[in-house]
């Protein structure tokens, strides 16, 4: 009878090239993201910066939660200038989060 020239060891180690190559690309992502975030620039108070974590349900409405709590907050803010800046920026988050 005729063989079959993949053997389970090949399959194993194809397997693991895959994974290490996974492993590459979502480590060439988190670079990546890493250096866009570190180059962002914004003016004064006017911009922020929001990590959601993708594990779990619920995230979204808590961070939305959270969002809506920080406007409230920042309704305190004594400059009018800040204030507005500050809740400028919240709204956007706002708006990008419900894309």
């Amino acid at each position: 009878g005729t063989t079959n020239p993949i053997t389970p060891r090949a399959t194993m180690a194809a397997s693991q090239q895959e994974t290490s190559q996974d492993s590459s690309v979502e480590q060439w992502r988190m670079r990546r993201l890493i250096r866009n975030l570190d180059e962002a620039r914004g003016n004064g108070t006017s911009m922020i910066s929001l990590h959601i974590p993708s594990k779990g349900s619920g995230q979204i409405s808590r961070v939305s939660k959270m969002l809506r709590e920080e406007l409230g907050t920042a309704g305190n803010i004594k400059s009018s200038a800040n204030k507005n800046a500050v809740q400028s920026a919240i709204k956007s988050a706002q708006h990008r989060l419900q894309l």
